[in-house]
């Protein structure tokens, strides 16, 4: 994936699709029926190899490693990190590797990939601005909340944006029952 600035330096060029300065493209994929996005700027690559090595007593959010052209990779699984029941049909499921800029080498798993949305940052919405203590026996809700830098709505939906880094940061405590 190559980045090429223009002239003025307030655009860049990611494959077809110019990217003015405060935009930002959106990897997006689907997880139990809901549409979630990253930015693309953390993606390495998607991929159709989903066969893992489980990880003996690993927190159920770790599916495993994976070995992508001699690179091993551990392996998120974001449906048990949002507290969704297992995907049936883990072969129709796509890794989407990140960058080592978000962290060692690790990728996640989704259900489906959809397409790259170019979105403008002042449209992505914290959902979490007011300063409010969560509701009592939200615990588990506000760790996944932690995932969420914010929303954005585009003409096929809301798209929930994912922090890329926090994934690694927080899997272990969202495998804990």
């Amino acid at each position: 994936m190559s980045v090429s600035h223009s002239e003025g330096g307030s655009a860049h060029r990611l494959g077809m699709v110019t990217v003015e300065a405060g935009q930002v493209q959106l990897c997006t994929f689907r997880v139990h029926g809901r549409l979630f996005g990253v930015d693309i700027l953390d993606v390495r690559e998607v991929t159709t190899e989903t066969r893992v090595s489980p990880i003996p007593h690993a927190a159920p959010t770790a599916r495993g490693f994976v070995n992508i052209r001699g690179q091993i990779h551990l392996v998120l699984d974001l449906r048990r990190m949002m507290g969704y029941p297992d995907f049936e049909d883990v072969e129709a499921s796509r890794l989407v590797i990140f960058k080592e800029s978000t962290g060692p080498s690790f990728g996640m798993l989704v259900d489906s990939v959809a397409d790259i949305q170019v979105v403008n940052e002042k449209d992505i919405v914290d959902r979490r601005r007011n300063d409010a203590p969560p509701p009592e026996g939200s615990e588990r809700r506000g760790q996944r909340a932690s995932l969420v830098r914010g929303v954005v709505m585009i003409d096929e939906g809301l798209i929930l944006v994912l922090r890329a880094a926090e994934l690694l940061e927080r899997f272990e405590e969202l495998g804990r029952p």
